[in-house]
């Protein structure tokens, strides 16, 4: 899990660990511990601010590749879409542990059908 989550970066890698033994309050860092450790991350990066951040994060979640843009550029900064070799562009899967962040992108999703 702290793999999956941590995306192929090592500093987030090491961010899930810390956070997991600070909420462990012991030694033994469980499950139980990373859950709540990646939902703690999720809520501190994921504060989407705009309607043009949703539309944007909701194209990269289709699969879309999108152009550098202030917005796109913007949410890369604040490490919530990560982009790999290739332009391939991924929401950071912290960010998509967000239940408020992906009722949003379903509110959007449902909108446009």
């Amino acid at each position: 899990m702290i793999i999956q989550y941590g995306a192929g970066h090592p500093r987030q890698t090491l961010q899930i660990i810390n956070r997991a033994f600070i909420v462990a309050e012991k030694e033994i860092i469980d499950e139980d511990s990373v859950k709540k450790a990646i939902e703690e991350l999720s809520n501190e990066i994921a504060h989407i601010g705009s309607q043009e951040e949703l539309e944007v994060i909701a194209k990269i979640q289709k699969g879309e590749t999108v152009i550098d843009d202030e917005v796109y550029l913007h949410l890369k900064e604040r490490n919530i879409i990560f982009e790999y070799s290739a332009n391939k562009q991924k929401i950071n899967p912290i960010a998509s542990a967000n239940i408020r962040l992906q009722k949003l992108l379903d509110s959007i999703t449902d909108d446009n059908q």
